[in-house]
């Protein structure tokens, strides 16, 4: 039996009413990585049992899942692991997948464990580092229990230097506690043909042959839709090639904001922008391989999946340098500032 197929790990995911995409699907990828290396993986995380109760309106329900995760589950996990420990000994690793969760890794203190970290944006803001936001007492003082699960963490994987770096400069933590380890994809994109891209968007986007600027990301203030829709504006505003069509913009991901959905009808930009709530993996895919471009403006990030989502499938990247995009592009997409909206629009 090789040395890896010898270990036990356990896996500590999200809270499931806090719908946090990206980090399900990174939890879903080391879950089948894992298994599928030999590795016997479990999974556990949260469960709503106080924040089921709907009844006292949304803000008793966000307290009573503060109370299903931060005094019903720590107990849980505890337990958990003095199983695991007593039936593998050394061969158990517990991995807490997502940083926001950094204070579970007090309850492995006995035993192998990481914390992956993948921003410290909200860190960050609640100390007044960053442009942002304005972060109430009780956000501060979560940021703050974030950052003290940090400091207390046999070792912390980063997604990317830029992330490394910001863990240092707000936890007092020794270097060698800490390490990068990029992110992977978390479906195989590839390149799809035209013609079997668009048999599987179907009628979500009209193919009528117009250029499609495509753009991936929540409506959080770090994504920058609204420069999103700002570039894509002077875009349509600049001189074009006699003949050409005018493109189209796709946005996938939360609601549009008011003030988004006005300023697209101000410009009369209804008949131009389609809007995707989600999409599954395979017609993200396909949109990546017949978008003509993909925009990525966001103010920062730990990472970003996106732009290489859309590079695995041959489509060219718009991109800022905010946070990690730089590093994680590196040379490989047109980049600027987020500021530069013109730039990023040439």
């Amino acid at each position: 039996m090789s040395d890896i197929a010898k270990l036990r790990l356990l896996l500590v995911g999200n809270y499931e009413p806090d719908r946090q995409i990206s980090m399900k699907l990174f939890c879903d990828t080391l879950h089948g990585a894992f298994g599928a290396r030999g590795v016997a993986v479990e999974r556990i995380q949260p469960q709503p049992r106080l924040g089921r109760w709907r009844a006292g309106g949304r803000e008793l329900t966000k307290w009573l899942g503060h109370a299903d995760k931060f005094f019903l589950f720590p107990r849980e996990l505890r337990k958990k692991v003095m199983a695991l420990r007593a039936a593998h000994g050394d061969a158990l690793i517990v991995h807490v997948c997502d940083h926001s969760n950094s204070m579970y890794a007090h309850e492995a203190r006995d035993v192998r464990h990481l914390v992956t970290c993948h921003d410290l944006m909200a860190v960050r803001l609640a100390l007044g580092q960053m442009p942002g936001p304005r972060v109430r007492f009780t956000g501060r003082r979560l940021q703050a229990m974030i950052r003290r699960g940090l400091e207390s963490a046999a070792h912390v994987a980063c997604v990317s230097q830029c992330t490394r770096n910001d863990l240092h400069r707000v936890c007092d933590l020794p270097e060698s506690r800490s390490s990068v380890i990029t992110l992977q994809l978390n479906h195989p994109y590839r390149r799809l043909a035209a013609d079997a891209a668009w048999g599987i968007i179907g009628s979500r986007v009209p193919n009528d042959g117009r250029p499609l600027v495509l753009h991936v990301g929540n409506n959080s203030w770090y994504k920058n839709r609204d420069g999103v829709l700002r570039i894509y504006s002077a875009v349509l505003g600049s001189a074009a090639p006699a003949g050409a069509a005018r493109p189209r913009l796709v946005i996938i991901g939360h609601e549009m904001t008011g003030a988004q959905t006005e300023y697209i009808a101000q410009r009369q930009l209804a008949d131009d922008v389609v809007w995707l709530p989600s999409v599954e993996p395979k017609a993200l895919e396909a949109l990546y391989s017949v978008a003509t471009v993909f925009l990525f403006p966001s103010l920062y990030e730990g990472f970003g999946w996106p732009p290489i989502e859309a590079q695995a499938c041959g489509c060219p990247v718009v991109a800022s340098t905010g946070g990690a995009l730089g590093e994680v592009v590196a040379g490989s997409a047109l980049t600027a500032e987020s500021t530069e909206e013109a730039q990023l629009a040439r």
